[in-house]
């Protein structure tokens, strides 16, 4: 199980942002990370990080970066991206794992066991899909020789 996961449950999302990075003209937006925004003015992040790390945060400004930025030279900002979310509470969680080892998916459900947001993850990289892309990523995990294990948390 992802450590501090459960921190997501019964909590409405209500943004989500990436981070872009602005360092000498050159404009980088990060792919290996997440900052959700819930109802109750609480922020949690997602970082992968060769694993998935989930993080409370302090305040909005409180997230961490991967990479070699020369903080003094650099200015971060927060994208808001929350295009796919419906803002109901997350009754329940699941995350996937190809075979027994490599965790490539969590999907936050509501009561009625309805979809509220997805992700799919890499080794370095993370990304909101909607539910169309969740189920095809799905299936063609499924069709694998290691196959799928699900966990449902709650």
């Amino acid at each position: 199980m992802i450590k501090n996961i459960d921190c997501f449950l019964k909590k409405e999302i209500t943004a989500l942002y990436k981070i872009s990075v602005y360092e000498d003209g050159y404009n980088d937006e990060l792919t290996d990370t997440y900052i959700i925004e819930c109802s109750d003015n609480s922020y949690i992040q997602i970082l992968i990080e060769g694993d998935v790390v989930i993080r409370k945060m302090e305040s909005v400004t409180d997230y961490v970066v991967l990479g070699e930025y020369d903080v003094k030279r650099s200015n971060f900002e927060l994208v808001f991206c929350n295009s796919i979310l419906n803002n109901t509470v997350i009754d329940a969680i699941e995350t996937y794992v190809n075979g027994d080892s490599y965790l490539f998916g969590i999907r936050f459900l509501d009561a009625q066991k309805q979809y509220i947001a997805g992700f799919t993850l890499g080794f370095d990289e993370i990304k909101l899909i909607d539910e169309t892309e969740f189920e095809t990523m799905l299936t063609t995990y499924t069709k694998t020789e290691a196959g799928v294990i699900k966990q449902l948390i709650n």
